[in-house]
């Protein structure tokens, strides 16, 4: 028992330290090997819990011959616990995935299921499930499942086809079958009130049994005839223990010849005693080799379980750094896209802001002063900051709380905002064009405390 218990506490260890079990189900047999032990100890429901957990990892997999295999072990420890229902359900279940899958375990499945519902007493539904792996010329435990099939014609009065099970059984090569179908056989005799027929089946039975297996038959089948028809029986039993005394007067003859085999072995020993001498110091250094060869083998065990711990460490600390990567780039991706939208809504008013700048008063105003080349007067200029600081709100403040900039700087500033060239600038503010050129450079040093061309500018104050 203390046995078990450290089994079971080392396989909850290994369940517990394995991360990632996609590629080779080992959490999935450490859970199913626990549940083994459990129903070793004959706690049921543990068991069932543990091969509970083993199908969750199996269908996490996506194994689907795993997940049938914990689904009938599953069921075994319902059976033993007496939750019948539970056990059915888990059938269903694996026999509706081994359909699905085309797998050669489902017939195990079906069986199973049939057995579960005879305990429950359903033998109807056991009758339509047994026939799957009955009909299934090659399936391994044909016995088996023959004896099931058997069980369940006697239960539901199928009496013609108990008989056919039962002389299938009588052809197999396992002894204990055919003393099951022959037991069977005078049971179906009695049902169907055909008592003289029993002695046909001890005779049959007989022929194709030995000594010790055609007794307890007999015994058994008496119980099962009426009183009328047990003279048949008794008959074969009188004759069975005459044989039996026979086979035990051989026995006896045979038991005094080994005495003078092994009497004559016993010399054989001695003679060749000297030569065992000669050799056990040679079978001594093999000895020494084969321990040494364990040795080292244990030890390389060692490392190389050493090895796969390190290998499972580092592989668990690159799915954490996949996973730190992954949330890096998800949050990259959404400051991109909170700035692309920005970038986005910001175009957008840009748009309006120069549609409403062309379309103000001021800029035709300033367009008709540079059709008849003449420049703006104060009163002019007046007017038209008053109109474009509704359109350009926060412009004049942001260029003069951050930069000592003059009017008439800050009227170059506005003429660029609307897009005149130097041409048009000069003529609106009467200066030469390679001057105003000179001034925005100057502005730009001005404004960004570095070497500029007129362009770069216009860039900075459109983009304002």
């Amino acid at each position: 028992m203390d046995d078990i218990k450290r089994a079971v506490a080392f396989y909850r260890k290994a369940a517990e330290e394995i991360v990632d079990d996609r590629d080779f189900g080992l959490k999935s047999n450490a859970y199913s090997q626990i549940g083994r032990l459990m129903m070793l100890q004959s706690d049921c429901n543990m068991a069932a819990r543990y091969y509970c957990l083993s199908y969750q990892t199996d269908s996490a997999r996506r194994d689907t011959t795993a997940m049938v295999h914990s689904l009938l072990y599953m069921s075994m420890a319902y059976q033993r616990e007496g939750r019948f229902d539970d056990g059915v359900s888990c059938l269903y279940r694996a026999v509706a995935l081994g359909e699905k899958a085309k797998l050669g375990l489902r017939y195990d499945a079906y069986h199973r299921l049939s057995l579960l519902l005879c305990d429950s007493g359903d033998y109807n539904q056991a009758w339509r499930y047994v026939q799957y792996p009955l009909r299934l010329a090659d399936y391994g435990d044909r016995d088996a499942v023959c004896a099931t099939a058997m069980d369940i014609c006697v239960h539901t009065g199928r009496i013609d086809s108990a008989r056919v099970l039962c002389k299938q059984l009588m052809q197999s090569n396992s002894a204990y079958a055919r003393r099951y179908a022959a037991n069977a056989l005078v049971k179906i005799s009695g049902m169907s009130d055909q008592h003289g027929s029993a002695a046909k089946y001890i005779d049959s039975y007989v022929l194709s049994s030995d000594s010790v297996d055609m007794l307890e038959s007999c015994l058994d089948m008496s119980d099962a005839l009426p009183t009328t028809e047990r003279w048949v029986v008794d008959d074969e039993i009188s004759l069975l223990k005459a044989d039996l005394h026979d086979s035990r007067v051989v026995l006896l003859g045979v038991s005094s010849l080994l005495g003078v085999m092994t009497l004559f072995l016993f010399f054989a020993n001695a003679r060749y005693g000297a030569m065992r001498q000669k050799h056990s110091l040679g079978i001594a250094k093999l000895q020494n080799k084969e321990t040494d060869f364990i040795v080292q083998s244990g030890d390389k065990m060692i490392e190389a379980s050493d090895e796969i711990r390190h290998l499972m460490q580092k592989l668990h600390e690159s799915a954490c750094i996949r996973e730190e990567l992954e949330a890096e780039v998800a949050q990259h991706k959404s400051r991109l896209q909170a700035s692309m939208e920005a970038s986005s809504s910001e175009a957008v008013m840009r748009n309006v802001r120069d549609s409403r700048l062309v379309g103000s008063e001021a800029f035709a105003l300033a367009k008709s002063r540079v059709a008849v080349s003449k420049p703006l007067s104060q009163a002019e200029w007046l007017q038209a900051e008053e109109e474009l600081g509704c359109i350009l709100v926060g412009f004049k403040e942001a260029l003069y709380s951050a930069h000592n900039i003059s009017e008439h700087e800050y009227c170059i500033c506005l003429l660029v905002k609307m897009g005149f060239s130097n041409k048009e600038i000069g003529i609106l503010i009467c200066r030469a064009a390679n001057a105003v050129s000179l001034a925005r450079k100057r502005l730009y040093k001005k404004l960004t405390g570095r070497d500029g061309t007129a362009s770069d500018f216009d860039d900075l104050i459109k983009s304002l």
